[in-house]
């Protein structure tokens, strides 16, 4: 059983022995949420944002960066509540509102970050779905959010009356 990680604290002393660049965040309802951060040797303006699938972890991922960072895409990999470092009861991923808000929060954080750059989600299975999400809310809510790939599995809300659903738009 992974260790429990109850704050920032935990989760940076838990970190002490990855190599990567890491950090944490603060979500909405103040749980720390643990990321790891690929820079490219000559950063473009570009990012992507991995998310990824139930029960597993960020750390797996670099092999996205290791292709990505060449072409100066920088590349993240946030672990999701109750996974990885990051706090929560371990496996359990909170309710819906609370998952939307931790991909909110990061994506602020990396608005915050890089405000010029563009900002990609690329998702496996459950952070395929936490993609597809918060690209239909922010596409709904006039924000051009872009998604490189997912594999999910998912079913759509009829959209607010006037909008296209957001996986239209990804298209």
């Amino acid at each position: 059983m992974p260790p429990a990680i109850n704050s920032s604290a935990d989760a940076l002393r838990a970190a002490q022995t990855i190599s990567d660049r890491h950090g944490t965040i603060v979500s909405a309802d103040q749980t720390c949420l643990f990321y790891r951060f690929w820079p490219a040797e000559s950063p473009g303006n570009r990012i992507v944002l991995v998310l990824h699938g139930i029960g597993y972890h960020s750390g797996p991922y670099k092999v996205i960066a290791d292709a990505l960072n060449p072409h100066g895409i920088d590349v993240y990999g946030l672990d999701a509540r109750g996974h990885g470092l990051s706090c929560g009861r371990r496996g359990y991923l909170g309710t819906p509102a609370q998952t939307s808000e931790d991909v909110s929060a990061m994506v602020r954080f990396l608005k915050q970050q890089h405000p010029s750059a563009r900002l990609y989600l690329l998702g496996e299975s459950m952070g395929g779905a936490f993609a597809l999400d918060y690209i239909e809310r922010e596409f709904c809510a006039g924000f051009p959010a872009r998604q490189l790939a997912t594999a999910a599995v998912f079913s759509f809300r009829a959209p607010a009356s006037g909008h296209q659903p957001g996986w239209q738009a990804a298209r």
